[in-house]
């Protein structure tokens, strides 16, 4: 598959920004209270494009995904782990956005997740 146009948009990347955690962390909080079952995705970041187009980013990228992935495990809630997806060819739209093939790919993760949850 060939990739869409990279555009990685205008933006800088804040991995140690504690507020962006603890706003979901807040909202983890809150769901535990009003015990709603709440299941979250941890998406993909187009690490292929921003190899070839603005590496600088990246490392500040993976560095988010990180926290975010630990700050899950810390709170003991259920997530899909989709973060492979970035390193497949052709599953961008540009930068931030998975095109259709992503959304499939991040689908099959979600599908598997219903279909082993449900089998426990």
């Amino acid at each position: 598959a060939r990739d869409a146009h990279f555009d990685s948009g205008d933006f800088d990347v804040y991995p140690d920004a504690e507020y962006r955690y603890e706003e979901l962390r807040k909202m983890i909080e809150i769901c535990k209270l009003r015990h709603v079952e709440i299941v979250f995705v941890l998406g993909p970041v187009n690490e292929l494009g921003f190899a070839k187009a603005d590496p600088k980013q990246l490392p500040g990228l993976l560095q988010v995904q990180d926290n975010v992935r630990q700050l899950f495990e810390n709170a003991g809630v259920d997530f899909i782990d989709a973060t492979d997806v970035g390193k497949v060819s052709g599953a961008f739209l540009d930068g931030q956005h998975h095109n259709s093939y992503g959304a499939f790919l991040i689908s099959k993760k979600i599908k598997n997740y219903v279909l082993e949850k449900n089998n426990r």
